[in-house]
């Protein structure tokens, strides 16, 4: 449920907001200035209420205060006026506010105006990620998690619609098939491409409508003035509002365009596979002919014919040529691992067992370099996520690799030469505070990361290593894995004290 700080001296009026909206799940706090509430406010809540006129620090200077702060960008903040104050009530929201209230008032209808306001904030943090996702899967994931965290209703259905109006996919994934009287509104929208809003004491729909207060309806538009599919939300207790229309129509147009971009790129993904599959064949031939030879000349053809000084020195550049051609092999495996549409077969893993796994693979490899693994105490019986093993075990395995291969990389720049080293050591943590998502770190005592290169790390052919000029796979594809599984790796070390990465996924 949202959370809200009220900031206004008037303790009657708080009283009656706080006790109205806190029966209805809603976390509340209050402040009786603006010096104060800026003392509480953090990047947790979702929206503030700020009256004009407050002691100490005013309403104004408050949300003045607020606009400098980064982390308080994502706030809805709502202004409440008294007669005659509107005039500074506009020049806030011409600065950013979203709206403003004036006394007296509901405490419903700033219920309202705060939902409304909290999820168009919402929308707006989500453009960004709807432009950037790569499937329809990860669309209506995000637009399901704002929808359902702003205006909450009881049930919501996304459905995808194919050219003759079927049900052909959605969210929950097991919508197909099933909700007669849903496909009845959504054939509505469909052919009337209007937003739909009912309530239940309309005598038409009593008969599809027996357990839901109210019911709207939106059309997700696709391509050519067409309606792609629609999203329908139910309410038991409060009424949908009025106000819940224009909201959730713009996040409808954003899955339209989200999943006309996820469309469009898996298109430009298959045209590249194709391509790749093609140069791919074409280039391992002619490379095959060329190691093929250039081994015959090393081991045959040079004995004998040439003096020793002059063979040596063809050998040498015969091994040039080889070490070349292995690096054209390598760039064309990097190419089809980029263009592989990866199969993901999940099914119930312990996430437990599949890091305890990848312990016993390096343990010989930690033991001969003096490294320290250090994981935490079983915390529980299992931890169960809904994951392919193969490649989450993959994922975890490149994470591990990458540290081991950071903490030589260290040991040589600060003692060349050294193998080993005392103090050196692996350490991944669990965290369980989220009942929805495990977050497990690894972190090391590696070389770390230039902060120049951080930005690229998840960069197909980029690597931080000295390889000759060949870039790597490892992290691009790690972050393709967890991406696939709805999780999400980011990596936030402090320079000169190692690499500390954090991989996220939702638990079962």
């Amino acid at each position: 449920m949202p959370k809200v700080l009220i900031a206004d001296d008037e303790s009657d009026s708080v009283a009656n907001i706080v006790d109205y909206l806190r029966r209805r799940g809603w976390d509340l706090s209050s402040a009786p200035n603006g010096k104060e509430a800026l003392e509480v406010l953090d990047d947790s809540f979702d929206a503030v209420v700020l009256d004009l006129r407050m002691p100490v620090m005013d309403g104004e200077t408050t949300f003045n205060e607020i606009k400098k702060r980064p982390h308080l960008g994502h706030l809805c903040v709502v202004v409440l006026t008294a007669y005659g104050e509107v005039e500074g009530a506009v020049r806030i929201i011409r600065r950013g506010a979203y709206q403003y209230l004036q006394k007296p008032f509901r405490s419903e209808d700033l219920m309202r105006i705060l939902i409304s306001g909290i999820a168009w904030q919402k929308a707006h943090v989500l453009r960004g990620s709807i432009l950037k996702c790569f499937n329809a899967e990860q669309v209506l994931r995000h637009i399901r998690l704002v929808v359902a965290g702003t205006l909450h209703p009881d049930r919501m259905d996304i459905m995808l619609l194919g050219s003759e109006g079927q049900v052909i996919g959605g969210e929950p994934v097991d919508i197909v098939g099933s909700r007669d009287g849903g496909r009845k509104f959504a054939r509505h929208v469909v052919k009337s491409k209007q937003p739909l809003l009912v309530h239940n004491d309309t005598a038409a729909w009593q008969a599809v409508l027996p357990n839901a207060r109210s019911l709207l309806v939106v059309p997700i538009p696709g391509r050519d003035d067409t309606v792609s599919g629609v999203i329908h939300i139910e309410s038991v207790g409060e009424a949908v509002d009025e106000s819940w229309i224009d909201v959730l129509q713009y996040l409808a147009d954003l899955t339209g365009i989200g999943l006309e971009i996820a469309e469009e790129v898996d298109q430009q993904f298959r045209r590249v596979q194709s391509m790749v599959d093609e140069l791919s064949h074409h280039i391992s031939t002619p490379l095959q002919v060329i190691k093929l030879q250039v081994q015959t000349l090393a081991s045959k053809e040079l004995e004998g014919e040439l003096p020793q000084s002059i063979a040596s020195r063809v050998r040498d550049r015969l091994k040039a040529i080889e070490r070349n051609a292995d690096a054209i092999a390598e760039v064309r495996d990097y190419l089809r691992d980029v263009s592989r549409d990866l199969k993901v077969h999940k099914t119930e893993v312990d996430l437990l067992e599949v890091l305890d796994a990848c312990r016993q693979e390096f343990e010989g490899e930690l033991k001969e370099k003096h490294i320290v693994l250090t994981v935490p105490d079983r915390l529980t019986q299992e931890l169960l996520i809904e994951a392919d093993p193969n490649l989450i075990r993959y994922s975890f395995q490149c994470l591990l690799q990458n540290a081991i291969e950071a903490i030589d990389e260290r040991r040589k720049r600060d003692t060349p030469g050294a193998t080993t080293a005392a103090g050196d050591c692996i350490t991944i943590t669990i965290e369980l505070s989220d009942p929805e998502r495990v977050l497990v770190g690894i972190k090391d005592t590696g070389v770390g990361i230039a902060p120049e290169k951080r930005n690229r790390l998840f960069e197909p052919l980029f690597t931080t290593k000295k390889l000759n000029g060949r870039g790597g796979m490892g992290l691009f594809s790690v972050r393709r894995v967890l991406n696939m599984h709805g999780g999400s790796i980011i990596e936030r070390s402090t320079p000169g004290e190692g690499a500390d990465f954090i991989v996220t996924l939702p638990r079962k």
